[in-house]
């Protein structure tokens, strides 16, 4: 059922199984195919010039742990005389039983004008990719923000030394931020652009790209530098991809990596900038001192499946390409190998500012009011209820929606209803905040609710206070973040 023709040899090379997807593809009958060796079917020519290619594919796998790197340079040798050659991407393994010795090869490949995506489809395939190269590095980047946290705890138990918290404090902040960009670039937005920070994007950006990189990053941008209207989420994956690339086009040691960003505004005149009309711009630049492009590679980079690593697809720059021309921009490059590569992308600058956020009132701690607070976590009871506590706010605690439902029945047959239900939204085995919140609207119309998560995404907050609570708390939070969301929403 595969779009993609397989092909499985024996040690030999001798092909023991094709699909149809091969039959058709390599033009012959499996008659044709099994039994024969590689060679004799799977001929590949170069797409550029037409010669034939002198290696063997099952002897490049052989020769190659891992998998080959994916190749679209190469075409199929026409199985008749008159026809043309097709176009191909294509791989090969070799595979291993349970001894030293590979058992065969398989080889997989498909006709690259049949790979038709989306930009929504790529957009979506180079988030995952990205989104899995990029985990190590969070990894740790994580475990150096704990071990902040962790070490300011143990200070502050052990000699009584209350110095190390804050730098924990400010350590914990600094995990959640990293956890909600993580979430948003995994599960993308619902499309909605907002009026952003040039210099926040490109701030976010080397957050996440740059985790666990020993390459040295700069960011530069003024204060001055306008505000672009985006699809944030997609921007994001835009610079995260350039950064990684950079970072990629290092040399090894003892060679210092340096990856540049900054942030300018622009105004472009009528033509000066080919596919952009006269106007204001943004222009965003990724610099590095890298190994650069090499001159054979420039007209392609830009493919989709075009790659020069052993491991990727080469969907980055075609999907950083395609969000670009989506959002009314355009992207460039210089390179110079050995010495570099800048990408420079031109966004139009948003026709309104940044909103700005007002600056925040001393926190109101202490509040009246009677607060049923759910969570199936027993340790996230406790210290929420201590937090309660010195907020001087009474409070009663369920461990599930069950519970609360029966807790706010029971108050409100006696016209004592609680002030603020506060409920965590996912309940292992057992009834989560939404459907424990749709029970208290039937008994309570005025419920006044607040959605906890530890998903820090704006998507997704949208969506609870469209359904109707009244605020949305993002775990991990501190005393004054609970202060401020109570004092909110019984405000």
């Amino acid at each position: 059922t595969l779009a993609e023709g397989v092909l499985a040899t024996d040690p030999r090379g001798r092909i023991v199984l094709s699909n149809l997807a091969a039959e058709r593809l390599l033009g012959r009958p499996r008659e044709e195919i099994d039994g024969k060796t590689v060679p004799d079917v799977f001929r590949l020519v170069h797409a550029a010039t037409g010669r034939l290619l002198p290696d063997d594919p099952c002897e490049m796998a052989l020769a190659t742990e891992g998998p080959l790197p994916l190749s679209v340079q190469h075409a199929l040798a026409p199985a008749k005389d008159g026809t043309p050659a097709t176009p191909l991407a294509w791989t090969a393994r070799a595979v291993y039983g349970e001894g030293p010795r590979a058992e065969g090869v398989v080889i997989v490949f498909r006709n690259p004008d049949e790979m038709s995506l989306t930009p929504e489809e790529l957009v979506k395939a180079n988030r995952f990719e990205a989104l899995a190269m990029l985990a190590g590095g969070i990894t740790h980047d994580f475990n150096n923000l704990l071990t902040t946290i962790l070490g300011g705890i143990s200070l502050a138990k052990t000699n009584r030394d209350l110095e190390g918290l804050d730098d924990s404090e400010k350590a914990c902040m600094a995990a959640k931020a990293l956890a909600k960009q993580l979430l948003s670039f995994a599960k993308g937005s619902a499309g909605v652009r907002v009026v952003a920070d040039s210099r926040e994007i490109l701030a976010d950006s080397l957050r996440i790209a740059a985790a666990g990189s020993s390459v040295q990053t700069t960011l530069e941008a003024g204060d001055d530098v306008p505000a672009v209207q985006v699809d944030r989420t997609q921007i994001l994956q835009v610079f995260q991809n350039l950064i990684v690339n950079s970072i990629q086009a290092m040399p090894p040691a003892p060679h210092r990596g340096v990856v540049a960003v900054s942030a300018a505004a622009a105004t472009l005149g009528e033509g000066e900038l080919e596919g952009l009309p006269a106007g204001d711009y943004v222009r965003f630049e990724v610099r590095d001192n890298g190994s650069g492009i090499k001159p054979e590679h420039l007209e392609r980079i830009w493919d989709p499946f075009f790659t020069t690593k052993k491991q990727g697809t080469g969907l980055g720059l075609a999907t950083v390409l395609s969000i670009v021309r989506k959002h009314g921009g355009q992207i460039g490059l210089s390179t110079a190998t050995g010495v570099g590569t800048v990408f420079t992308v031109y966004l139009p600058v948003a026709g309104t500012p940044v909103e700005t956020q007002p600056r925040r009132a001393p926190t109101l701690r202490y509040g009246t009011g009677r607060i049923l607070f759910m969570d199936d976590d027993p340790k996230i009871c406790a210290i929420t209820a201590s937090m309660l506590t010195s907020l001087e706010y009474t409070h009663d605690i369920a461990r599930n929606g069950e519970d609360a439902v029966k807790l706010y029945r029971s108050y409100f047959n006696i016209n004592r209803p609680y002030d603020v239900v506060i409920m965590d939204l996912t309940v292992i085995g057992g009834m989560g905040g939404e459907d424990a919140f749709k029970a208290m609207l039937e008994i309570d119309p005025d419920v006044r609710a607040i959605a906890a998560s530890g998903y820090d995404n704006d998507d997704m907050a949208r969506r609870y206070l469209d359904m109707g609570f009244c605020a949305y708390l993002t775990k991990p939070y501190r005393v004054g973040d609970l202060a401020r969301v109570l004092k909110a929403v019984l405000g």
